[in-house]
């Protein structure tokens, strides 16, 4: 769901680590709790045969305890760069 024209899953070991991580620490992907079933991508590649390779890269992840104050996770087109913005706020206070 978070990347398209792959021929295989890149850094398989890191991926693991990664997967390893989010559960041992019970951590969340902001962006994707707020989007559960949208695709948008942090990464994009031309390939040679003019498709596009793109991936969700880059993204927050949060402890359970913050997930009641994000307000809004982003991914906005970067400019003059393969990676897109990401951003995410937070409401700490009503003040």
């Amino acid at each position: 769901m978070d990347g398209e024209n792959y021929l295989h899953i890149n850094n398989p070991r890191a991926r693991q680590a990664m997967h390893k991580l989010i559960t041992n620490l019970n951590l969340i992907d902001a962006w994707r709790d707020e989007n559960p079933e949208s695709k948008k991508y942090t990464w994009r590649r031309l390939l040679s045969n003019k498709s596009v390779q793109k991936g969700r890269l880059d993204f927050f992840l949060i402890s359970e305890s913050l997930q009641a104050y994000v307000v809004k996770p982003t991914i906005e087109l970067g400019y003059r760069s393969d990676h897109s913005s990401i951003t995410l706020s937070l409401k700490l206070s009503d003040t």
